[in-house]
């Protein structure tokens, strides 16, 4: 953390040191207490606000700012409509991404219909992107859908064959539905 913070004093227009220096403060409060996770958010905000200040274009700020507005309280500087705003800003610089990040926030704002509205959006578009079947697969699962989830998990082991992570979150839908011989069988090659 010293080594980033002395970065950011030293080059203090950098905005790549204030979103390394953001994301490693965030990183820091997953270890931390509440009256810690409390004393660092203000600096983990600060740090993407400025990255994003520095450079409106900057991928990884945008999405750690959206992120920081979704998921701290109030009290604290979180603010769902200034997520929103920034997912868009992301889905301007990068589909993926956006469409990624503004189904994070649904889901997070327990807007489950939304966000699978997303994933299936992007599903349409990039369709040959595996990073999409899976992570459509995984909100399902998350939903309590699994039966849906093979579905979307048999497109990424269609698009990633040669992985292992493919057939074992397929076969993680299985399990989760209790289709213990079908998680075997599946979860391998061939299958």
């Amino acid at each position: 953390m010293d080594h980033l913070e002395e970065a950011v004093d030293l080059s203090p227009n950098n905005a790549d040191y204030h979103f390394a220096l953001g994301e490693a403060l965030g990183a820091k409060t997953t270890r931390a207490g509440m009256l810690k996770q409390a004393m660092l958010a203000p600096r983990i905000k600060n740090a993407f606000e400025k990255a994003v200040q520095l450079n409106p274009k900057h991928l990884g700020a945008n999405i750690g700012l959206a992120q920081y507005y979704s998921q701290a309280p109030g009290f604290m500087g979180g603010d769902m409509e200034k997520a929103m705003v920034l997912a868009d800003v992301v889905l301007s610089l990068d589909e993926y991404q956006g469409h990624r990040l503004k189904a994070q926030i649904y889901e997070r704002d327990k807007r489950a219909d939304k966000a699978e509205q997303e994933w299936k959006i992007l599903s349409s578009k990039q369709p040959k992107d595996w990073r999409v079947w899976k992570n459509l697969g995984y909100f399902y699962l998350r939903t309590n859908r699994a039966e849906t989830a093979v579905g979307a998990l048999d497109k990424y082991v269609a698009l990633k064959p040669d992985t292992a992570d493919s057939y074992d979150s397929r076969a993680e839908a299985f399990l989760k539905m209790s289709k213990l011989d079908e998680a075997e069988k599946r979860s391998s090659k061939g299958a």
